[in-house]
């Protein structure tokens, strides 16, 4: 409930994750708006891991040439940084992999100053039984915001013909258009205009 508080005080946490079917998606895409309150600025990380092989990604970043752990404590001492991004502007960012011939993109609404870490599990590894999956991280410093992001599967590879079938994404942009006490509302438009706005009730309902 967007009204029960969690571990840490003052802070309010509402996720809302939705499953869409239309015709100008080949395969259902999934939602998810994950909307966050909070009396004081914090450091919001949001991961996202997946299983596959890296094969583009709409923002440019740098790569470590050593790596190391994100941090010490709370399970950062196991992710390994191979990537980092600064955001410039608010922009939809997107990052796409292919996993059994299928291809698949993760379209993030980020601000200005988001950070996107891409991560692999395995630091601080003895004995080597951690399952190196890669993943990414996107990175925001406010009090109030919201994580509006599309998890969209699409076109394959054919690895007998070797031709590849809609390779890239349908979403031209994703945003989050209102968000207020009372609503939060987020935005999808695809490369065709086609237009989409997903509205939903922060404290009632019905």
């Amino acid at each position: 409930s967007a009204k029960e508080k969690n571990a840490y005080p003052g802070t309010l946490m509402h996720r809302t994750m939705a499953i869409i079917k239309d015709e100008s998606f080949e395969k259902p895409i999934v939602l998810d708006v994950f909307r966050l309150r909070s009396e004081s600025t914090n450091s919001y990380d949001l991961p996202f891991y997946y299983m596959g092989q890296l094969l583009d990604t709409s923002f440019e970043y740098t790569a470590p040439k050593t790596l190391a752990a994100m941090g010490d404590a709370h399970g950062y001492q196991h992710l390994y940084v191979e990537g980092n991004a600064t955001q410039s502007e608010s922009a939809t960012s997107q990052v796409t992999w292919m996993r059994d011939n299928k291809y698949y993109t993760l379209s993030l609404a980020t601000e200005k100053a988001d950070e996107i870490l891409l991560t692999r599990i395995g630091a601080n590894d003895p004995k080597l039984n951690l399952r190196r999956d890669p993943g990414l991280m996107l990175r925001r410093k406010q009090d109030d915001t919201v994580f509006a992001s599309v998890l969209e599967p699409h076109g394959g590879y054919n690895p007998v013909t070797e031709r590849s079938l809609n390779a890239n994404s349908h979403i031209k942009s994703l945003k989050v258009v209102v968000d207020n006490d009372d609503y939060t509302a987020v935005e999808i438009v695809t490369h065709k205009d086609k237009r989409f706005v997903f509205m939903m009730a922060n404290n009632d309902a019905s």
